[in-house]
């Protein structure tokens, strides 16, 4: 979108670009970033989840939605200190934590959080019970592969992009679409 991050060899953190929803926020040591659609989300050194910029949909997942929740500086998302890893899918974002569980939060109309249901999520949610290794989605979308190398989709599926025999038909939890994927990044074209 409007808004670029990038993290150098020894974790240090630049930011550019349009910085009206805050999402530009300040430079620290991060192991993990993730940006998209003004907001970013970060994992620090230490295990803790980060997130500033836009919060219309919730996705700054610090329990409020919209108003003047917008942050141009960086909140903690809980007081947890297990995240390894985090993702940005359009108005949503999930995060790995240290044993591989997945959590979502944010823009979830179409259940692209994918906690089964269609309810926008101020604060992180598991998502299901299995254990992932990347996530990766696109307009409400979302994909990943679970740590025994399964394809999961779930989310908008109006033109079909989940690929699921069901054709168009949504889903708001992960549906697993190929078994023992090779594929290491998922991402829609």
């Amino acid at each position: 979108y409007s808004h670029s991050v990038a993290v150098t060899n020894d974790n240090r953190l630049f930011t550019w670009g349009n910085n009206t929803n805050g999402q530009l926020g300040y430079s620290a040591s991060f192991t993990s970033i993730a940006a998209g659609s003004s907001t970013t989300v970060v994992v620090r050194n230490d295990g803790s989840l980060w997130a500033w910029g836009y919060n219309q949909e919730g996705q700054l997942g610090i329990g409020s939605i919209a108003g003047t929740t917008h942050r141009s500086n960086p909140v903690q998302i809980g007081s947890l200190n297990n995240w390894k890893t985090a993702y940005k899918v359009y108005s949503s974002a999930f995060a790995l934590d240290n044993t591989n569980k997945l959590y979502g939060w944010g823009e979830n109309s179409t259940g692209g959080i994918g906690d089964g249901t269609t309810i926008n999520r101020s604060s992180p949610v598991q998502i299901g019970s299995s254990s992932y290794t990347v996530v990766s989605g696109w307009d409400m979308n979302s994909n990943s592969i679970d740590t025994q190398g399964n394809l999961f989709a779930w989310g908008n599926a109006q033109y079909g992009q989940l690929t699921l025999p069901s054709g168009i038909i949504s889903r708001s939890a992960p549906v697993q679409i190929v078994p023992n994927y090779s594929l290491v990044i998922v991402s829609p074209v």
